[in-house]
């Protein structure tokens, strides 16, 4: 019982679309289920809920988690601006929670919730499908900015460019627009903060009846690689971190695991792991370098 608006399906619905490109409203008798699962470290259980919305009037609901009966409680009136209902409990954990709204105010915008446990390392992942990165400049800035108020980025990621991979791409300076405009909305969103763009990852097709590197990669790899450049971003290639030309056949030629699917476009989660292990490897040597130049003694 939710009307679910994203920025790919609903770009003309004039909604308050949040930081991830979504925004949900309730329907009366909406109801909705948080439970951990263990495929992760640290996914399982948690001791914090936190529920962020928007309202014009105050909405009754019941919460319980999965060691309680349901809990009235009420959302306040956040006079159009960005709010958050938040549930604590230092020990045991917990590892289920729902919520239900039997009557919710019209006004009622939810934007989703967090599950955390105490200080530590957290990746917020907000994957729009089918979006080449335009349908980014739909996301207000000023709201972006009080999420940012709230969760405190230190680092934003940005990964966009596949869906506009084809193979009878020729003509890139549509898209090259199209992120020149999207990369200056993102610093519009956070003004002081360090965005790093990652490139496309390979893609193959058949090339001259051949399975190969698509030639629109490498164009648009080189193309991010300049706007971010001109944006003053940060960018990491990962066309040419994986591999360069052919890496794609070759991930999914990998056996136990494979590290591709057949489709030569999508990693699998061992794929995934490959690159993630190199990533962070990358990242660590630049920061001990970085530390490195810090504390050498100054030339004179």
């Amino acid at each position: 019982n939710w009307h679910t608006y994203s920025i790919v399906k609903n770009s003309r619905s004039r909604m308050p679309f949040g930081i991830n490109g979504y925004v949900y409203q309730p329907k009366p008798g909406a109801l909705v289920e948080y439970e951990g699962a263990n495929y992760f470290l640290h996914t399982g259980r948690w001791t914090q809920f936190r529920l962020f919305y928007r309202a014009d009037s105050t909405s009754n609901f019941f919460w319980k988690n999965q060691n309680s009966e349901p809990i009235a409680d009420s959302l306040p009136a956040t006079d159009g601006k960005l709010s958050m209902w938040s549930w604590a409990l230092a020990q045991p954990s917990t590892r289920a929670f729902s919520l239900h709204f039997n009557q919710p105010d019209s006004s009622l915008l939810l934007y989703g919730a967090t599950l955390e446990s105490g200080p530590g390392f957290y990746l917020d992942n907000f994957s729009v499908r089918g979006n080449t990165g335009g349908r980014l400049k739909l996301i207000e800035p000023a709201l972006v900015r009080q999420f940012d108020a709230v969760q405190q980025y230190e680092l934003v990621i940005v990964q966009l460019g596949l869906n506009a991979v084809t193979p009878k791409l020729d003509n890139l300076r549509w898209y090259e627009f199209e992120l020149d405009q999207t990369f200056a909305h993102l610093r519009k969103c956070f003004p002081k903060k360090l965005i790093l763009v990652i490139s496309v990852a390979d893609r193959a097709g058949k090339v001259d009846g051949e399975l190969a590197t698509l030639p629109s990669v490498p164009a648009i790899a080189s193309m991010q690689r300049e706007l971010a450049r001109k944006h003053g971003f940060l960018f990491y290639d990962l066309f040419h971190g994986m591999g360069g030309p052919g890496a794609m056949v070759e991930f999914a030629d990998h056996n136990r695991p494979a590290l591709a699917n057949r489709d030569y476009t999508h990693l699998t989660h061992e794929g995934g792991k490959v690159l993630g292990h190199q990533f962070a490897s990358l990242f660590l040597n630049a920061q001990q370098e970085y530390l490195a130049k810090k504390q050498a003694p100054a030339e004179k």
